[in-house]
């Protein structure tokens, strides 16, 4: 991404290399998906017995999941984890895809929010898991997906942050709610202490909420957010 934005600074006017860098750094994250799920097409993979897609949705399962499994349901969800892992993988990787194919669409904005709420919650997956965390990876990949919105978008963000009290009210409970979820989550589940990278999430999670949640309501691409949305109304 160094080397895009250096790129681009250097092709001309600042509206102009914005447009550049943002599309091509969107195209880079989209082969980073892609290139992520291909790989998983193997049959190491796909065999539960040497699939790491089965030992982290087991930890997650073993972790979080309040409840005594039965043997079978175990082996059940051992066997159908790769292809869960995959799914999900493949499934941010096609909505990246369509919104980088759609860009001048209103659909674009739909397939783009989707992409960015599904990579949320799978690099918080994998920062919850309580022995193969990686925190780091999660963070970085989770902080790349602000390029996916443009300058205007951020500049709407922004004006409600400053004019709309219930959006600054809502954006203040929000923050000041979702990171002691996860750290609570994560002692109470594991055992163990969360870190600062716990707190860097969940505002993370809570920026692009409000990101996407400060757009126009057409432009939402889950049913929910016209419910809370009704609801605060």
């Amino acid at each position: 991404m160094a080397i895009t934005f250096i790129l681009a600074f250097f092709s001309g006017q600042a509206v102009v290399a914005e447009v550049h860098f943002l599309r091509t750094v969107r195209l880079q994250l989209c082969i980073l998906y892609t290139a992520a799920t291909f790989w998983k097409f193997n049959t190491s993979f796909f065999d539960s017995e040497t699939s790491c897609g089965t030992i982290l949705i087991l930890e997650l399962v073993g972790a979080y999941i309040p409840l005594e499994l039965s043997e079978s349901a175990i082996k059940t969800i051992a066997s159908l984890a790769p292809f869960i892992t995959v799914a999900g993988e493949g499934t941010i990787s096609v909505t990246m895809l369509a919104a980088y194919q759609c860009q001048s669409r209103p659909s674009a904005t739909s397939f783009r929010n989707t992409a960015v709420i599904l990579g949320v919650l799978f690099h918080l997956s994998v920062f919850l898991l309580p022995v193969n965390s990686a925190g780091g990876f999660s963070l970085e990949c989770m902080s790349r997906f602000i390029v996916f919105f443009d300058s205007n978008e951020v500049s709407r963000f922004m004006e409600r942050i400053q004019k709309d009290r219930q959006f600054l009210l809502t954006a203040m409970s929000w923050t000041l709610v979702v990171p002691p979820i996860l750290i609570v989550l994560r002692f109470s589940r594991t055992g163990t202490q969360a870190d600062a990278g716990f707190v860097a999430t969940g505002l993370l999670m809570v920026f692009y909420g409000l990101l996407i949640h400060a757009q126009p309501s057409g432009a939402l691409p889950l049913r929910c957010y016209r419910y809370l949305s009704r609801l605060r109304g």
